[in-house]
């Protein structure tokens, strides 16, 4: 990824291989209210992902915000070239992404101390955090007790 992205978000890594950065890939930072207490108090927002053989990329729009066609509950074919610079861009530039990303699953998961947010070097590097993930988790329950998700849709367009 060390090419010209057209991206809002921050890159994070220019590595996007596994066995570089501690398998950290080469996310972008995405802004403040695309997730946690900022993202709820906001009442939600959208993410879009466009996989196409020129690369991948990805938007986020929060509530209020989103493009007419993605608001629209009806729309059948939007329009991913009306949307403006994405958050996240991922070019095919060092990548044929037709022969990495294919059969891909929609997942949702809310791993606590998952592999990579529990490691010791991720969880420990976030600041404040005390003792480790397991160990928090495992002594502080109330801590998660407006954790959720609430999903009004998931929806999934192809071009043909």
């Amino acid at each position: 990824m060390n090419v010209c992205r057209k991206q809002t978000g921050e890159a994070l890594e220019e590595e996007c291989l596994h066995s570089a950065n501690g398998n950290a890939g080469c996310g972008v930072q995405a802004p403040t209210e695309s997730s946690g207490a900022a993202f709820n108090e906001n009442g939600g927002g959208i993410y879009a992902t466009e996989w196409r053989s020129d690369g991948i990329r990805m938007w986020f729009f929060g509530r209020g915000d989103e493009p007419d066609d993605l608001a629209n509950t009806t729309t059948t074919a939007p329009d991913p070239s009306t949307w403006g610079e994405p958050t996240a861009d991922f070019p095919n530039t060092h990548c044929n992404i037709g022969n990495h990303f294919r059969n891909a699953s929609i997942i949702m998961n809310i791993a606590l101390c998952g592999d990579w947010a529990g490691a010791e070097s991720i969880y420990s590097g976030q600041g404040d955090c005390p003792s480790t993930c397991h160990h928090f988790v495992a002594n502080n329950a109330t801590a998660f007790e407006d954790a959720y998700w609430e999903i009004k849709s998931f929806k999934v367009y192809s071009a043909e």
